[in-house]
């Protein structure tokens, strides 16, 4: 009664239509509420496993899925025979079991709950191949079903061969024809006759089966062909006796199957069912929420499951997070403010939990389960019996109050109404009192100010509300928890057409003080609306900083890396360059004038060496603070690189300058970077080669957004520029995207003449959104 009244059955309907098969469907529509927690636990882990594997296209081979429950049935009977239709759909249901078993075997490790399924699933594989080597595609009893039908078969083609050309023969002959009504031969019986004119009776020996209306045409068999007919006949007696002793053998087979085909059956109608459902909520955009009884009821962004299949466009949503003592909620408001809608909302939610279904909620929604769930909701109203609708509200509570336990969500629209609201309102807290202490949850809506207030001063209870619009007065539908409503009748009577005479008498005659409660609890919801808009500034605020501090924090990680690179490849450079010196002096070692000059040489070769490998050791150390003013001409240290040079050009504005080191390489670098050469040499020495990067040259190439073609134009062009001026590594930002420009790009630089390497970032410097580039030597 409960299910019907929230709406379960429409539910359950909609899903039923997703079923492949009427096995599915009925088993959609059996479902039931269950309040097993480890049954619910199953249903939804089954369920989860299947959805998992619909959403990656390894879907449940259930296609000739058919429910041959009355088949089998008729089968029972020793003695009895199928027919070649029904016999074929046993035999696609035994493929279809050995299909499901190899399915359920392939994905064992994704789905191990579902897998154990092949446990109600019977192969029969000797049914399938004897059906299908015995019967045509067609449906016909093949000629390989059995020798004796093969050679019955031909013999009655070969009579009935024979009898087409002894009546051939005499269609030709024209002293026969002469004698025919028109030149053609017919059926009559299940026997070839000629349509002999009635005047020539007598004239073709044979027998007559039948004549015309108008008693004009006698049909005749001719004597010529009976002996053949009856032998045609015999042999078509034969092959029909033939053809029922296979279908009878091969339904003795489908006889010994008898049982696990059913069991086999009520497993696939239940997988068709899971299947249905998976695809129903992956249509509708639905989850499964989160069980724990440990944890209060959370509804977060959640729709009435009826609106959101039907109405998506006017579902609003609802959020309703309890905490852990709360076992009452009194929603008040105006009405038509959608106050039963979350009522029932709230029930059918529930319901569909405990039937494992998903629901148009929040993934992280808590629904705990619940041991019952019990509602009184409408108007059961009876005239007839003299019942009337305060008597009626009370007979459905005092049932629920009798049947209520521990752990149970109890629903209760308009509690106290249709009475003396003073009366009311102290039944109503009585009957929330009673229904919190055994242990119940309660969720009720209500006009009275008495509930307010209990709802207010009890520890246990919550009020709730929903509201107008504050422009339009209009339903907002939203449900806000912790202040009461106001009921405003007033305002709903006048936006129905109520006479404003009629709406201004009433207004005076509301008591100064109600209103004045009514003004208040109007002036605190709409605080609480502002409150909540700032908050969620706040928290929007708080997103973006938190954003920005992270993008800070990754490109200081992603300045301190390309340091210690460029101070990296400075010393490998400094180290290469020595390293040709050496192998140049030993070269010339024939050609020195004495041994002592070539030792002392070798040794000051040495020393650099090992200096440079001292700077190498050092290019992961913090650098030394720099900065200050600085201009064309300075003698300055690059302090992360040691490196002594001059300035040949700066950008104050952006805060670099080009300079020139001693070992003959022009570098753009930060001022921040650069510091006073502190004695270390006052100019740098004329360079015999020179590697130049422009101050515009940039070390990444940006490409989100743009089409593949360009894209890689772009890219040549970037490599080129990168190769001219001297950079060994570059990046090239594609972004994540749909992933083609990342494989275009990643496609292009693999085996490009300027490239040595590729990699993708760093996870902290854009990970597989970043492609690395390693330029080669």
């Amino acid at each position: 009664m409960v299910a019907e009244r929230l709406g379960l059955s429409r539910v359950l309907t909609s899903v039923a239509a997703q079923a492949r098969s009427s096995l599915g469907r009925e088993w959609v529509l059996a479902l039931e509420v269950s309040h097993d927690t480890e049954e619910i636990e199953r249903r939804c882990v089954r369920l989860a496993e299947v959805w998992a594997l619909a959403e990656e296209q390894h879907r449940l081979p259930l296609g000739g899925l058919h429910d041959l429950r009355e088949i089998l049935e008729r089968a029972r009977p020793q003695g009895t025979a199928l027919e070649s239709e029904e016999l074929a759909l046993c035999a696609e249901v035994a493929r279809l079991i050995d299909r499901a078993i190899t399915f359920l075997g392939e994905h064992s490790d994704r789905a191990p709950r579902l897998a154990l399924d092949r446990q109600g699933l019977h192969p029969c594989p000797d049914l399938h191949r004897e059906v299908e080597r015995c019967l045509t595609p067609s449906g016909d009893v093949a000629d390989a079903a059995s020798p004796e039908l093969a050679r019955l078969r031909r013999e009655r083609r070969r009579l009935e061969n024979g009898i087409r050309v002894e009546i051939d023969g005499m269609l030709r002959d024209t002293s026969v024809t002469a004698l025919l009504q028109d030149a053609y031969w017919t059926e009559r019986q299940g026997r070839i006759v000629l349509p002999l004119a009635s005047n020539y009776r007598g004239k073709i020996p044979g027998i007559v089966h039948d004549r015309s209306a108008t008693g004009e045409t006698l049909f005749v068999e001719p004597m010529a062909i009976v002996e053949l007919t009856n032998d045609a006949t015999e042999a078509r007696l034969a092959e029909r006796a033939e053809i029922a002793r296979v279908l009878g053998e091969l339904t003795s087979l489908v006889r010994e199957h008898i049982e696990g085909l059913r069991e086999s059956l009520v497993t696939l109608g239940a997988l068709d069912g899971l299947m249905a459902i998976a695809d129903w909520g992956l249509t509708h955009d639905l989850h499964l929420t989160d069980r724990a009884s440990a944890s209060p009821l959370g509804l977060l962004r959640c729709h009435h499951p009826l609106l959101w299949l039907h109405q998506r466009d006017r579902s609003v949503p609802l959020d309703l997070t309890l905490t852990e003592g709360d076992r009452a909620i009194v929603i008040s408001g105006p009405n038509a403010g959608g106050k039963t809608t979350a009522l029932k909302t709230i029930g059918l939610i529930q319901l569909m939990v405990q039937c494992g279904l998903p629901v148009p909620a929040d993934q992280a929604s808590n629904v705990p389960i619940s041991r019952h769930v019990h509602a009184d909701i409408g108007d059961d109203q009876d005239v007839v019996a003299g019942r009337s609708t305060f008597t009626a509200h009370m007979a459905a509570i005092a049932a629920i109050c009798g049947r209520a336990q521990p752990g149970d969500l109890v629903l209760l629209d308009e509690l106290g109404t249709a009475t003396d609201p003073r009366e009311g309102g102290a039944l109503s807290v009585a009957i929330l009192e009673a229904l919190s202490d055994r242990g119940c949850l309660i969720i009720a809506t209500s006009h009275l100010m008495l509930l307010k207030q209990w709802a207010h001063e009890t520890p246990s209870a919550q009020n709730a509300s929903v509201g107008l619009d504050e422009q339009t007065h209009r339903p907002t539908y939203r449900l806000s928890l912790g202040l009461p409503g106001p009921s405003e009748a007033l305002l709903v009577a006048g936006q129905v057409g109520l006479s404003p005479m009629i709406l201004e008498r009433a207004r005076e005659m509301v008591p100064e003080q109600e209103q004045r409660l009514a003004e208040l609890i109007s002036a605190l919801q709409t605080q609480t609306r502002e409150v909540e808009a700032l908050r969620s500034d706040a928290e929007r605020l708080r997103e973006r900083l938190s954003d920005a501090e992270k993008t800070h924090r990754e490109a200081a990680e992603q300045i301190e890396r390309e340091r210690r690179a460029f101070r990296r490849e400075l010393a490998g450079e400094r180290k290469r360059l020595l390293a040709e010196a050496k192998a140049q002096i030993e070269q010339r070692i024939a050609h020195l004038p004495s041994k002592r000059e070539l030792l002392n040489a070798k040794a000051e070769i040495e020393a650099e060496i090992r200096a440079a490998d001292a700077e190498m050791a050092e290019a992961a150390q913090a650098p030394t603070e720099g900065g200050g003013e600085f201009e064309i001409g300075d003698t300055v240290e690059i302090l992360d690189a040691r490196e002594i040079g001059r300035i040949i050009a700066l950008d104050a504005g952006r805060g670099v300058a080009r300079v020139e080191t001693q070992h003959g390489m022009t570098v753009t670098v930060k001022c921040a970077r650069l510091g006073p050469a502190s004695g270390k040499g006052t100019e740098a020495p004329e360079p015999s080669v020179t590697f130049a990067r422009r101050p515009d040259v940039s070390m990444e190439l940006d490409l989100i957004g743009q089409r593949v073609e360009p894209a890689l134009e772009r890219l040549d062009k970037f490599l080129d520029e990168a190769v001219s001026h001297g950079l060994t590594r570059v990046r090239v930002i594609h972004g994540h995207g749909t992933g083609a420009l990342r494989r275009a790009v990643r496609e292009h630089v693999t085996g490009h003449p300027l490239v040595a390497s590729w990699s993708s970032a760093e996870p902290a410097a854009g990970g597989h959104a970043v492609t690395v580039v390693e330029i080669a030597g």
